[in-house]
This record gives structure tokens, C-alpha cells and sequence, in this order.
């Protein structure tokens, strides 16, 4: 019995040092426990920031964005006209708040819907729609084919690095005859009741 103790104590040592050679630092299991801080922001301070403060035509209500077109955020008018085109400059921004790139695009909105969502990297305060590019899965009523910045090879989505913003342009597209194409539909009631954005992170350059 004192022979195969010493056999065990012996072969022990061996691992120790065979371990202390090769450096992996291997363990089998640990466990650590710590402490974790979460909070739910209201959409204008997440890390997905949804901004409705530019505009009257977006309010922030039980922390949560809403676009209204209906007259109930103190507008002077009670709606839209019937019949018509009518496009809204800078109704809400969209912030990446985080630390990573980050691609953003619509979700839920069908592809004939009269509801059109552009965007621009400032504010756009011009009196036309030309220098908006449309956002991500918007309908495109003027079949304009361009989805994203020119040139851009990520051009299905609007990227935004972290702290920069983009304004969100809202447009809705109501003429039976016009501007708008067969592919999109002027009946007010397939203008959606909710919008999805959808954000992704992308890897920063230590692969996080």
C-alpha cells in the first residue's frame, strides 16, 4: 500500500509538470458569479435609438415611438388629404446608440403598401424628395430600383456606425392616377397599423 501511494503522489507531480510545460491553461469547468444591471430605456435612449423628437408626427408614449398622422399630437390638420400625395420631412430619427455597426431595415411593411419610408445621413429641409434615398424594404411607388447609399456594396441595408444617426422621411402615396405604379396600391387601409425596424450588429474589428 505505501508503494502504490508513492505511485500516485509520483504520477501526479508528472502531470503537474507536464502542464507547466506546454502553457495551455485548460480547465474543465469554473463557475463565477457577478452581478447584471439591465434597464428598458424608453426608444429614445436605447441602443437602438428611435428619436421622435424632431417632428409632431412622431411621440414617444409608455416608452415607445409612435408615428401619428391623425391630428392627435397637437397638428393643426386632422389628417391626410383624400386622393393626394403627401410626403413628411424628418418625422423621427434612428441612432445607433451602441458600439457596434450596426444595418437597419424595415420589417412588416407589405411591398404595395402606400406608405413609403426614406431616409437621409442630415436632415433634409429641401422642398423635394429627390436627395432621399428609400430605406431599406420600403414600398417604392416611382419604381425606383435603388435600395441604399449609391455605390454602396451593402446596399440592402442603411448602416450606421455607433453615435451616427439618419432621418427617417415619411411619405404616403394616395392618387389613383399619378406618380405612383400598378405595384403599389392607393387604398388608405394597407397603410400598416405597425412598422418593424430590424437591427443587426455587425463584428467590430476584434471580432465582438
Amino acid at each position: 500500500m505505501a508503494n502504490r501511494r508513492k505511485f500516485i503522489a509520483g504520477l501526479g507531480a508528472l502531470a503537474t509538470g507536464s502542464a507547466a510545460a506546454v502553457g495551455t491553461g485548460a480547465f474543465t469547468t469554473a463557475r463565477v458569479d457577478r452581478s447584471i444591471s439591465v434597464d428598458v430605456a424608453g426608444d429614445n435612449a436605447a441602443y437602438l435609438g428611435l428619436d421622435p423628437s424632431i417632428s409632431e408626427y412622431a411621440v414617444q408614449q409608455n416608452k415607445k415611438m409612435q408615428l401619428v398622422f391623425d391630428g392627435s399630437n397637437g397638428q393643426n390638420g386632422d389628417g391626410l388629404n383624400p386622393d393626394s400625395d403627401t410626403g413628411f420631412h424628418n418625422v423621427f430619427r434612428i441612432v445607433n446608440n451602441g458600439t457596434n455597426t450596426i444595418r437597419a431595415q424595415l420589417q412588416d411593411v407589405p411591398s404595395d403598401s402606400p406608405m413609403v419610408f426614406k431616409y437621409t445621413s442630415d436632415a433634409d429641409d429641401s422642398t423635394t424628395l429627390t436627395d432621399q434615398t428609400y430605406f431599406p424594404n420600403s414600398p417604392q411607388p416611382l419604381a425606383d430600383t435603388s435600395y441604399g447609399p449609391s455605390g454602396s456594396t451593402n446596399s440592402g441595408y442603411l448602416e450606421l456606425d455607433p453615435g451616427n444617426d439618419a432621418y427617417v422621411h415619411v411619405s404616403f402615396y394616395l392618387r389613383d392616377e399619378g406618380d405612383a405604379t400598378d405595384d403599389v396600391t392607393t387604398d388608405k387601409s394597407a397603410i400598416p397599423s405597425d412598422v418593424g425596424i430590424y437591427a443587426s450588429a455587425l463584428p467590430d474589428t476584434d471580432g465582438l
